[in-house]
């Protein structure tokens, strides 16, 4: 259970097409400070301590701020840990969401999705097992199709629209002119 082929060349497309470049910034930029109730700083501390994530202050002081993509990637970690998968096996999740390594995305994986959700009105499910392996299952919420795989499912639409209605300041404004 893998990221397929073609996941992997739709990411690679989105992320080299110039007319997803603004869109792309914006998920990307470190603007956000988290909420301390729900990653308070200790495990901030030792998540970069374990390498589940980055931390990009100059010389490790100040305060730390964190793009989108960063956030949904703490949700779904914090969700991921729920059931139970130690940080071994999310730093393997962590390593496959990284993947086609872009210059200008932290995790292409979730940049891609999140233009899924945010634009076209899809579900988007991640799966993955104990050995942290990846899959995404996009459904078009028109065919009322359903899930089938085995192992843990998460909904990444429901967490990231949760996100939304939780914290509206870290998503870019849906139209410009506003």
């Amino acid at each position: 259970m893998i990221n397929n082929m073609k996941t992997v060349s739709q990411v690679r497309e989105f992320c080299e097409e110039r007319s997803n470049a603004l869109e792309i910034t914006s998920y990307n930029k470190r603007l956000h400070r988290l909420d301390k109730t729900r990653f308070p700083y200790k495990n901030i501390t030792i998540w970069t301590e374990h390498k589940l994530i980055e931390d990009h202050r100059e010389l490790n002081a100040g305060w730390r701020a964190f793009s989108l993509t960063e956030i949904v990637w703490l949700e779904l970690m914090k969700a991921l840990k729920a059931y139970g998968l130690n940080r071994k096996v999310l730093c393997v999740v962590k390593a496959l969401l990284q993947k086609p390594s872009n210059n200008n995305c932290y995790m292409p994986m979730i940049d891609f999705h999140l233009s899924t959700i945010l634009n076209h009105n899809t579900k988007v499910f991640i799966n993955t097992d104990q050995k942290g392996q990846v899959n995404f299952q996009v459904i078009d919420p028109a065919k009322n199709q359903t899930i089938n795989l085995e192992g843990i499912n998460i909904n990444l639409t429901k967490l990231v629209l949760a996100l939304q209605k939780r914290r509206p300041e870290c998503f870019p404004n849906p139209n410009p002119n506003n």
